[in-house]
């Protein structure tokens, strides 16, 4: 099985060389030639979904909007039919109420936030995977926490033995405490060497790039880990994003 978590970068035409209208081909060329399972999207505006939705034609995408109305940017999964089976998804906002749609945290950033989880099956192999994309604001470390914490009851009250895995965009470097809550519950980043994963379209050149993107894993899914490889490509200047998407093989299914 191989997962990949991708922060897709919401801009359609507004980064210049590198808006998704120009790496759309690009994305779809790379998707096809790796073949994920499963695609973690974050950053998913209701164009680039309807785009995704109409030509990544070997996949399911599912997911909405963090909005009232479930429209505009929100977390979405891709899933390849002819592989895996869903057996069930939940949409919660990372707040007070997770429950009302747009609801945020007191402090929390003006964009809501959600996490995704998914009950998939590959084989005769079930499987929990959250999809999340954690505050942005740099100074915003302690709703990170409510965040990363809220997330890890909702995995625990679901008393699964299914392997777990929590992936996405947490927007914050291993030191901090967020990072830390995942890791003191048993989870255990497989990207943890992949380097930096955020450059901001420049690639090694960009002097603040940081590792912000992360495949936390259980035990269980950890002693199955194949492969972990950072997708870096680059065609005359343009990328897949101004992340890096991590991908991760594991001897499931």
């Amino acid at each position: 099985m191989k997962l990949v978590t991708f922060n897709i970068r919401c801009s359609w035409d507004g980064d210049g060389i590198n808006s998704f209208l120009h790496r759309a081909g690009y994305i779809l060329k790379k998707t096809e030639d790796e073949k994920p399972d499963i695609i973690a999207f974050q950053e998913v505006t209701d164009d680039i979904f309807d785009f995704l939705r109409n030509t990544l034609c070997s996949y399911e995408i599912v997911g909405h909007g963090r909005g009232k109305d479930y429209f505009g940017e929100g977390v979405y999964f891709a899933y390849r039919r002819e592989t895996v089976r869903l057996f069930g998804l939940n949409c919660c906002w990372l707040s007070d109420t997770p429950n009302v749609p747009a609801s945020r945290y007191i402090g929390q950033s003006i964009f809501p936030r959600t996490c995704l989880d998914g009950l998939f099956c590959i084989g005769k192999t079930i499987f929990r995977v959250c999809n999340v994309h954690l505050d942005y604001k740099a100074e915003n470390k302690k709703i990170r926490e409510k965040e990363a914490g809220q997330i890890i009851q909702n995995i625990i009250s679901k008393n699964s033995s299914f392997p777990c895995f929590i992936l996405g965009d947490f927007n914050a470097v291993k030191s901090e405490e967020c990072i830390k809550i995942f890791e003191n519950n048993g989870f255990i980043d497989v990207a943890n060497d992949v380097g930096a994963t955020f450059h901001n379209f420049e690639g090694k050149k960009y002097k603040n790039a940081s590792k912000i993107d992360y495949i936390f894993v259980d035990k269980k899914a950890h002693s199955k880990l194949k492969k972990v490889k950072k997708w870096t490509d680059e065609r005359d200047g343009i990328f897949l994003s101004d992340h890096y998407p991590v991908s991760a093989e594991f001897l499931l299914g």
